[in-house]
């Protein structure tokens, strides 16, 4: 059996089938467990969310071209999939947000008026990647109506419901103007999202430009 023995397990194994594994008094092995610190942020962000009536989606994170176009993103800017099952999906997207405008046409032809979606992922452009939050609140009856009050248009619920959700995991936001132009916002209905001196996100009604590509 000499070929058998490769190594001090197989010898150990060997002298224990020799002597009986009967007569060998069984003992539980022991070590010290420390389990990694866990980040609760994430859950507590979700939950908050969630008590404001969003509801969280899990998309996949592949696009097409035609998909960030419409959303006046730029194609250029993302990962090619290598392989891609489909047109459709292959990119790896480089936000959340043309997601979460999808699944709302899928779905407002389904008798719901008003939509509170947000998504959490990582998003991905060539040189890097970071972990993005986009939440969407939208009344579809006033979805192409683009001189509606402020007061009407669900900005202020918005802005509500993300200030509230970030100060429970400890990060107390303030609006501000938006610091620069954006391709996604409306001109005259954004702001940033401000804590401390650092802009964390922006929060604005989409660019009518793209309002007007929604079927």
């Amino acid at each position: 059996r000499l070929g058998d023995i490769r190594g001090a397990h197989d010898l150990v194994e060997e002298i224990g089938r020799i002597y009986g594994y009967n007569k060998i008094t069984p003992t539980m092995p022991e070590g010290i467990l420390t389990p990694p610190p866990r980040d609760h942020r994430m859950k507590k962000l979700r939950e908050a969310m969630r008590e404001n009536s969003f509801i969280e989606i899990l998309p996949l994170s592949l696009t097409g071209a035609a998909n960030l176009k419409r959303c006046n993103f730029d194609p250029a800017l993302a990962v090619k999939i290598e392989n891609a099952i489909s047109e459709e999906l292959s990119l790896l997207h480089t936000s959340t947000l043309p997601s979460l405008l999808e699944h709302m046409e899928r779905n407002y032809l389904l008798g719901k008026n008003t939509f509170r979606t947000f998504h959490w992922g990582k998003v991905f452009k060539k040189g890097g990647e970071h972990l993005e939050l986009t939440a969407l609140l939208t009344d579809t009856r006033r979805l192409r109506q683009e001189d509606e009050p402020l007061g009407e248009s669900g900005l202020l619920s918005l802005k509500e419901a993300l200030t509230q959700a970030l100060g429970v995991v400890g990060y107390p936001v303030t609006v501000e103007p938006l610091a620069s132009a954006s391709a996604q916002a409306h001109p005259g209905r954004a702001g940033s999202l401000r804590m401390g001196d650092k802009v964390i996100g922006a929060i604005y009604e989409l660019h009518p430009e793209i309002r007007a590509r929604l079927n």
